[in-house]
């Protein structure tokens, strides 16, 4: 059964516009080459086109993403057309996050506690804190210490959403982090670093315990699990997707931590 909206939180792979047009240093992605494939032109994603959360959306059986929340700022009252919000911020971390939050929207009765009973949290956190930590460290001394850190924020915004009695969510687990362009740039995007894989692992698996200790209604953990060749990289789930992605990206990103 679709859920009656979808909310979103998190970083550049779920940020559907939410950075300024109008402020140079974050509108690179209202620019081509963002959306060169979809929709033919910048649409405020960090992608060539839809990102994860279009698709996600798509598959619960919205006809759209939800608004974004730069957008609902001009709304004076919630509507189903809207599909949900999407508070996402592209070079948002967890550490040090920023942008608007669920709660005061419920406060000011722009968003009923009915409606989010009754809808869809999609939570995407992507690595920002881990590449924020490798510019300050950069051998990456005690990143493994730092691992626990990040998960625990993590949890800290879990129960934060089961507190708003929040029934239904899906989180992502990280993308080997050793495939990402921050890494394979190092070696001219020609392989993944299998060492720098190790926070990926650790982190997926303290996000299972959290979750698991967790009592949602419904919670999903969305990952891959990647098989590495020389240039590119085969993604897979255990519903039977597959894909093989090249380690050179389309786009550069933006990172604001």
């Amino acid at each position: 059964m679709c859920p009656r909206a979808l909310f979103v939180f998190g970083d550049s792979y779920a940020d559907t516009g939410n950075h300024s047009p109008y402020v140079p240093i974050l509108n690179k992605p209202w620019k081509l080459p963002y959306g060169i494939t979809w929709p033919g032109e910048g649409s405020g994603r960090y992608s060539d086109g839809k990102i994860f959360t279009d698709f996600f959306a798509e598959y619960l059986g919205f006809l759209a993403a939800p608004m974004t929340g730069r957008m609902a700022k001009g709304k004076k009252q919630y509507d189903d057309s809207m599909h949900g919000i999407n508070f996402t911020y592209g070079g948002s971390g967890m550490v040090s996050t920023f942008g608007p939050l669920i709660d005061p929207m419920i406060e000011s009765g722009f968003l009923s506690k009915d409606l989010i009973a009754e809808s869809m949290v999609l939570f995407v956190v992507c690595g920002n804190d881990y590449t924020a930590y490798g510019d300050k460290h950069p051998n990456d001394e005690g990143i493994l210490d730092f691992v626990p850190s990040v998960a625990s924020e993590i949890d800290g915004s879990l129960k934060a959403f089961q507190a708003l009695a929040v029934k239904k969510i899906s989180i992502t687990k990280m993308l080997p982090y050793g495939c990402y362009p921050k890494i394979t740039s190092k070696v001219n995007y020609i392989s993944c670093n299998a060492s720098e894989n190790a926070r990926t692992i650790l982190h997926n698996k303290l996000i299972t315990d959290y979750v698991m200790m967790l009592d949602f209604q419904q919670a999903f953990e969305l990952s891959f699990q990647g098989h590495y060749d020389t240039d590119d990289l085969l993604l897979s789930d255990n519903l039977g997707f597959q894909r093989r992605v090249q380690l050179r990206p389309c786009c550069e990103g933006i990172r604001v931590l």
